[in-house]
């Protein structure tokens, strides 16, 4: 009886050891849930510098909810990742070497997976800023913008659209490697347009928003495309990756298409019996008569033909051809035959006839 109850207490020790211990591996990230245009995801960050970066080993777990996962690491770092208890393959994805070392790892992953990330390094678990779990077709930043900087300022112009600009500052912590004295060294971003008008200007002493650890996350909007001017300052190390987000087109109703972003009415594809369709417009026809009409000087032949019957060669005399009578702002044709002028044509004949009968005399 007594054993039994040894095994017993052993037994609810063993579960409660590996609860605690699976909770002190999680409980040190603080979730941010990021969405850009591009893509959505979780980024994971350390919440606090006593429980992460300043570990004696790199010893995280957390749940994934998409299909890959991605390892942020300054410098580079030896480590193991398990995916559901089993070693998985580690993928380089961007590096860059000067002025400093970063790498981004990427890890096939299935959602709902647990993963499972040690390591040791001489700057601790600090050397991971931050993990983020993606789908990998639609990435939450374009990974190729990556960036550094150390104790510089990088200036650079930039010709951005209409929208909105996400970026993620990674490598900010609120105390330096030793973990004991404050680091408060400033972060400050700047991005004017040509006429020097501010659309961004922030300064960061430490990581934002609070709470987190290792990592600095900004977005500002464009409001009109042009040339912009990019002033970053630092104190301190960092590197950064972007992701843009253009305003979305609005949707159109039906009988509306998008043109420069504005809905406008579609054309017509047909006509009722009394109009024609003239410049993608339907326009009506007043009266009809005889076998000379007058017409649009847009219209085509095949207008022409489809409207009078008269087609080819007929559109040759200038009789049959004449400047269309529109009704101002009521778009309308008149459509008639020119009795005037045909009135003018025979006198003009007559005239010719009796000038020959009395020159022949």
């Amino acid at each position: 009886m007594k054993d039994r109850k040894i095994r017993l207490f052993f037994s609810v020790f063993v579960v409660f050891m590996f609860i605690a211990f699976a909770s002190a591996t999680d409980a040190n990230l603080e979730k941010i849930e990021i969405n850009t245009c591009s893509g959505e995801g979780d980024l994971f960050l350390y919440e606090e510098v006593s429980e992460g970066p300043y570990n004696n080993t790199i010893n995280t777990s957390f749940v994934a909810s998409e299909d890959e996962v991605l390892i942020f690491v300054k410098p580079d770092a030896v480590l193991e990742v398990k995916v559901e208890g089993i070693n998985a393959t580690i993928t380089e994805v961007v590096s860059e070497t000067a002025p400093f070392e970063v790498k981004v790892y990427s890890v096939s992953v299935n959602p709902g997976d647990e993963i499972e990330i040690s390591g040791v390094h001489e700057d601790n678990s600090k050397a991971i800023q931050g993990y983020l779990v993606q789908d990998s077709d639609e990435p939450v930043y374009d990974f190729d913008t990556l960036s550094a900087a150390h104790s510089e300022v990088v200036s650079f112009t930039d010709n951005l659209l209409e929208g909105t600009y996400d970026y993620v500052f990674f490598d900010k912590y609120t105390l330096k490697n030793d973990g004991k004295h404050g680091d408060s060294r400033r972060v400050e971003i700047i991005v004017t347009d040509f006429d020097s008008n501010e659309i961004f200007n922030e300064v960061f002493h430490y990581p934002f928003p609070e709470g987190i650890e290792g990592a600095v996350i900004v977005s500002f909007v464009v409001e009109n495309q042009g040339e912009y001017v990019f002033d970053i300052e630092t104190k301190d190390s960092v590197y950064w990756f972007e992701s843009f987000c253009s305003e979305p087109p609005p949707e159109c109703v039906e009988g509306y298409e998008l043109i420069d972003g504005e809905c406008v009415p579609e054309p017509p594809t047909e006509c009722e019996d009394d109009e024609i369709l003239i410049n993608d417009q339907c326009i009506e026809l007043i009266g009809s008569g005889g076998s000379s009409y007058e017409f649009d000087n847009s219209m085509s032949p095949a207008q022409k033909c489809a409207l009078t019957g008269i087609c080819e060669d007929n559109f040759r005399f200038p009789i049959f051809i004449a400047e269309v009578q529109e009704l101002e702002g009521e778009g309308k044709v008149k459509v008639g035959f020119p009795w005037l002028k045909v009135l003018l044509i025979l006198l003009f004949l007559l005239l010719i006839i009796i000038l020959i009968i009395l020159l022949t005399r």
